[in-house]
Order: C-alpha cells, then structure tokens, then sequence
C-alpha cells in the first residue's frame, strides 16, 4: 500500500551475540517477520563458530541488520558504510 503511512512506530532491535550460529538465524527470521523492526543491530562479541559469517549472509540478502564488532573493531573496515545506518525505505511495507 504504497503512499499510506502507518501510525505504528518503527523500532531498532539490539541483538548481542557470541558464539550463536545454531541459534541466530532463526531470530532474524523471526524478527524480520514483526513489522515493527525497522532495523536489526547486531552486535558480535568476537565469535568464532561462524555467527559473523551468518550475520554477513542475512545482511547481504537484504535482511535490514547493520553489523559490529565492539572488540575487534573490524565494523570500520568491513561493513559498508550503508549497512551502518537506518535506511528509511526499511520501514516501508512490502
């Protein structure tokens, strides 16, 4: 329904994770589901068992999640600089 506009607020949702590659997925699944979220905020603490990559995949499929790594600082160099910001054509219903 293109050109109406929703009285509905559109919310950012934090998700830490560390080390959720079996548990992860089937979140952002859910979360892209309630029309609500606008934005998925993942934070990956250092994990090692592929969460990043996971993440990684569900952001390159237009999963609306922006990606960073507090330890390691690797947001800065590899996550363009597009997936760092809300873009407000998320919010819009499909």
């Amino acid at each position: 329904m293109s050109g109406e506009t929703s009285n509905q607020p559109i919310v950012s949702v934090i998700v830490p994770a560390f080390n959720e590659v079996r548990t992860i997925s089937g979140l952002l699944g859910r979360l892209r589901a309630v029309a609500c979220v606008g934005q998925t905020i993942a934070i990956d603490d250092s994990s090692v068992d592929g969460t990043d990559e996971s993440l990684r995949g569900w952001s390159e499929a237009g999963g609306r999640i922006a990606i960073f790594h507090p330890i390691t600082d690797r947001c800065a160099k590899n996550v363009p600089p597009n997936q760092l910001q809300f873009n407000p054509a998320w919010s819009k219903n499909e």
